[in-house]
């Protein structure tokens, strides 16, 4: 447990390159042997200290796997690495913005009319663009000319991102 880095890298904790395109699976192998390693029950019989230390680092673990395995969290740790801070709700994309309200307008009206068949239609459409927002970023990343594009990226995703959990949250209750 004591040869477990220190850091605030999650990529190097988990022994992955520092790039926004993530072998998933090596990610998975990545954090199941850290936990082997880490979990507390593994230190039932230790010290007071070394189980709080053993819980510490299995939450650090925890923490990594969760950042890295999502998208958008992924985006952010690499821009928090880069010591890039994205200002909040700052998107000067007018175009992008106006789509958002007609789709959001779009999800009204499916609400009023229940209708599933357009909900899945928006559905599709929203990953749509989800993906291509990924897209975007793996080559925002992978180029490391500025990330200020990149902020633009993460700031589109979270818009698209809560749309698509309202939808779902919509098709729950329709359901």
């Amino acid at each position: 447990m004591n040869d477990l880095p220190h850091t605030d890298n999650y990529f190097e904790l988990l022994q992955l390159p520092v790039q926004y395109a993530i072998d998933k699976s090596r990610l998975s192998s990545a954090y199941r042997e850290l936990q082997r390693v880490v979990h507390p029950d593994r230190f039932v019989n230790a010290s007071a200290h070394e189980r709080c230390l053993a819980q510490q680092k299995a939450t650090l673990v925890n923490d990594a796997y969760r950042i890295l395995r999502d998208d958008l969290s992924r985006a952010q740790h690499l821009l928090q690495l880069n010591q890039v801070e994205c200002q909040p709700h700052t998107l000067s994309d007018p175009e992008f913005l106006m789509a958002q309200m007609q789709l959001r307008e779009e999800l009204e009206m499916i609400a009023a009319s229940k209708d599933l068949d357009q909900l899945g239609a928006l559905f599709s459409h929203v990953q749509q663009q989800q993906q291509a927002c990924k897209d975007r970023l793996q080559a925002i990343f992978s180029a490391k000319d500025g990330f200020q594009p990149a902020c633009d990226e993460v700031t589109k995703l979270q818009f698209l991102n809560k749309l698509y959990e309202e939808a779902e949250s919509l098709e729950e209750r329709l359901t």
